[in-house]
């Protein structure tokens, strides 16, 4: 409800165009606006209606790939801390992760996947969780960066080490992933990237400009530094 009573306060007060990060928001929303005129152009979401114009990292792609990552490491038991439910965003990286399992021939384990919000105390909840299990995985991909810190501070309070114990991956790149304890090895979403292209899309669309592709994926990228390592052999 904030969200959408932010949205018809931007209009109210007479703006040109809305540029919109939020994935709670659902294409139902912006109907009266597109009806008006008003353009609005949304990042890092997903988009129903072909005419909403949309630009977001490969979530899918980036998901598969960080888990193929610990894969390739030796990992075969990885944790995944999902996002919030109802969240394509989370969707789309739950299915990369599910996808890098399937192909390496390895069981999907719903007991391996804890939800969390995004936010760093979720990643520690959801790290005390999975650490507790009988078998705890040896390996954890966090959906964002903050969950993926949460969970590293949920290792050292088991009295285990990152990444001698357990290796830890996760998505966004933000600027505290690099000065970290260990270093956050991590997915970088394109940000800078990503809001650039959604400006200029957006001064298009309000100067009456046709945008020929609307739905826009920018790729992420594999950063590692020191939270992974692989097994040793046996």
């Amino acid at each position: 409800q904030i969200e959408e009573d932010c949205l018809q306060i931007a209009v109210r007060t007479g703006a040109d165009g809305l540029l919109v990060i939020t994935p709670r928001l659902n294409d139902r929303v912006f109907a009266p606006l597109l009806a008006d005129g008003i353009p609005c152009v949304l990042i890092d979401s997903y988009a129903e209606n072909p005419a909403l114009p949309c630009i977001r990292a490969t979530n899918w792609q980036g998901a598969r790939e960080a888990t193929n990552y610990l894969i390739s490491l030796g990992h075969r038991r990885i944790g995944f801390i999902a996002g919030r439910r109802n969240d394509m965003i989370a969707e789309a990286r739950d299915h990369g992760y599910r996808s890098a399992l399937a192909e390496a021939q390895l069981p999907y384990a719903a007991e391996l996947v804890a939800e969390g919000d995004y936010g760093w105390a979720s990643g520690f909840r959801a790290g005390q969780r999975l650490l507790a299990l009988k078998q705890p995985p040896t390996a954890i991909f966090a959906c964002s960066d903050l969950m993926a810190l949460g969970a590293i501070e949920a290792v050292h309070a088991a009295g285990q080490r990152v990444p001698n114990d357990v290796s830890v991956i996760g998505f966004d790149d933000l600027p505290v992933a690099a000065v970290s304890y260990p270093s956050l090895t991590t997915m970088r979403q394109p940000l800078y990237e990503m809001g650039r292209m959604a400006a200029q899309m957006i001064v298009s669309l309000i100067d009456g400009k046709d945008v020929v592709c609307r739905q826009i994926e920018v790729p992420t990228r594999l950063v590692v530094r020191e939270s992974c390592r692989a097994l040793r052999e046996g």
